[in-house]
C-alpha cells in the first residue's frame, strides 16, 4: 500500500506541477505544433506514443500495463528528464516569449493527455486535473469523461529523428554519470554548477547539432561546448554505453546569476541590474512596472 500510495503521489504531483505553469496561458497562446520548439516537440511525441500504448492496453483489459506505463512516464519521461529541463525557460524567460509559449503549449497537450489516459482508473484525480485547467482551455465538455478521443497523429516525429533523441539522451546519461563524482566529493553542488565539454565524433556531433535544441539547457549545466573527439584530454570519461563520446566536466566559468542560476562570465552587464545575466537583464528590463 505504501508503495502505491508513492506511485500515485509521483502521479498527482506531475500534473499538478503542470496546471501549476498553466494559470497565465489562454488558448490565444496556444502554438501549432510544428511551431515548437523542438524539444517540446519531443515532448508530445513521447506523450502520443505513450496514449497510444494506454489505448491499446484498455483494449485488451490489461490495466497492469496501464498502471505501469502511467507511472514510469511521469516518474522518468516527464519529471526525471523533461519537466527538470524546462524549468529555466518557464521561471526566468520573458513570460510572452516564444520559449516560454511553446513550453506552456506541450504542458497544456500533455496535461489533457494525461488526464485522459488516467481518467478510467484515477477517475476523480482526472476529473480534477480537467476541472483545474483554465477556463478557456477547457474544452465544451463538461467532465472529462465525456471528451473525445484525442487525435495524437500531428504529434508524432519520423522515426530516424525519434532514434536521434534516444542518441541524446543516451549522452545526457554519461553526462550525469560524470558530474556525479564531483558531486560527490561536494566539488560541485548542482549540475549548474558546471561547465561541460563534450569530445564526440563526427557522427554523434551531426546527430546532436541535428536536432536543433538548446544542449546546454538539456543537459542542465551552465556551459557547454562541442569539441572533436581527438582533442579528448586523458582524464575525460570514457562512457561505456555510448560510442564515440568523452565528456569533460569542469567548474563553471564566472558567477551564478541570482535569478536563473546559470553561471555566466557576463554578470552585471546591465548597470541596472548587477546580479544578473544579460538574458534576465534583458527580461527584468522588459516587465511592466508594478
Amino acid at each position: 500500500l505504501g508503495r502505491l500510495v508513492d506511485a500515485y503521489r509521483r502521479i498527482r504531483n506531475t500534473a499538478r506541477f503542470m496546471l501549476g505553469n498553466l494559470a497565465d496561458l489562454h488558448r490565444t497562446d496556444l502554438l501549432p505544433a510544428d511551431a515548437l520548439l523542438p524539444l517540446d516537440r519531443y515532448a508530445l511525441d513521447v506523450a502520443a506514443r505513450l496514449h497510444q500504448r494506454i489505448q491499446q492496453a484498455y483494449t485488451e483489459y490489461e490495466f497492469h500495463k496501464v498502471y505501469h506505463s502511467l507511472h514510469n512516464y511521469c516518474a522518468t519521461d516527464l519529471s526525471g528528464v523533461y519537466l527538470d529541463g524546462l524549468k529555466d525557460r518557464l521561471y526566468a524567460s520573458a513570460p510572452d516569449s516564444r520559449e516560454r509559449r511553446s513550453a506552456q503549449t506541450a504542458l497544456y497537450h500533455l496535461t489533457c493527455l494525461l488526464a485522459r489516459d488516467m481518467a478510467p482508473v484515477l477517475s476523480f484525480t482526472a476529473e480534477e486535473i480537467y476541472l483545474a485547467l483554465p477556463n478557456d482551455l477547457r474544452d465544451a465538455a463538461p467532465t472529462v469523461f465525456a471528451l473525445p478521443a484525442p487525435d495524437v497523429t500531428p504529434f508524432l516525429l519520423e522515426d530516424g529523428v525519434r532514434d536521434d533523441w534516444n542518441v541524446l539522451l543516451a549522452v545526457r546519461g554519461a553526462v550525469t554519470r560524470a558530474i556525479e563524482p564531483l558531486r560527490r566529493d561536494s566539488v560541485v553542488g548542482h549540475s549548474l554548477d558546471t561547465s561541460v565539454t563534450l569530445y564526440v565524433a563526427d557522427e554523434l556531433r551531426e546527430r546532436l547539432e541535428g536536432l536543433h535544441t538548446d544542449l546546454r539547457a538539456f543537459f542542465i549545466v551552465s556551459q557547454l561546448h562541442l569539441a572533436p573527439l581527438a582533442e579528448a584530454p586523458a582524464d575525460a570519461v570514457q562512457d561505456a554505453e555510448v560510442a564515440g563520446l568523452a565528456v569533460g566536466v569542469a567548474k563553471a566559468a564566472g558567477e551564478k546569476c541570482e535569478r536563473c542560476w546559470i553561471y555566466s562570465t557576463e554578470l552585471g552587464s546591465d548597470p541596472a541590474h548587477p546580479t544578473l545575466c544579460p538574458r534576465c537583464a534583458k527580461v527584468m528590463a522588459e516587465l511592466p512596472e508594478a
